[in-house]
């Protein structure tokens, strides 16, 4: 197993530094701004989480793309709950055995 917890953590700490006038800035991938970045990172914190445990029904409705629009007026705490949901979910045994599938592609959840 990998403990996912002090990566999700980071994620925090940097989306808790991110002001709202940064999210139209422009981010290292260059088809993104920072807020569309962050709703992706939320997207695929939700799409990971429901793959840990399994909730095969949630990989299918979790599938949208990524946007800053999306982001709710409270985004830090609930992106921050989902990055953190992330971790948790991957802190269980089961989580790493068996394989799901997200939209695109079939993955194993093994290492």
């Amino acid at each position: 197993m990998i403990d996912l917890n002090p990566a999700c953590q980071g994620v925090i700490d940097v989306l808790a530094g991110v002001t709202d006038d940064q999210l139209t800035s422009s981010s290292p991938c260059t088809e993104y701004s920072v807020g569309d970045l962050i709703d992706h990172v939320d997207h695929v914190s939700r799409l990971f989480t429901a793959l840990a445990l399994q909730e095969t029904d949630d990989l299918q409705r979790i599938a949208t793309g990524p946007g800053a629009a999306h982001l709710d007026p409270d985004w830090r705490d609930s992106v921050a709950q989902d990055v953190r949901a992330l971790g948790k979910a991957w802190d269980d045994p089961v989580a790493w055995q068996g394989s799901g599938n997200v939209p695109g592609s079939d993955l194993s959840n093994e290492r």
